[in-house]
């Protein structure tokens, strides 16, 4: 009797096993699949002609900024020199 209990629980296991190997190959499956439709989606692009332009125009008002800033370094230097 213990002879078929132990052979029982051996068979047991190694169901327990190759149903453990049947789960992974499933997953992996689906992780494929999935894999697959997200390769197939067409690839949105995104039109960022508006923002470029935005960017060269707060550019430019960080040139002119810069430009100002300098001019008045320069004029209060000259002040200080005449004092």
């Amino acid at each position: 009797m213990d002879k078929i209990k132990n052979q029982l629980a051996g068979v047991a296991a190694l169901l327990g096993v190759i149903a453990a190997i049947g789960g992974g190959f499933v997953k992996y499956g689906e992780i494929t699949t999935k894999l697959d439709a997200l390769e197939s989606q067409e690839h949105l692009t995104v039109d960022t002609s508006g923002i470029e332009s935005a960017i060269a125009v707060l550019e430019e008002k960080v040139n002119k900024l810069e430009n100002a800033i300098l001019v008045m370094n320069i004029m209060m230097s000259t002040v200080i020199l005449n004092i």
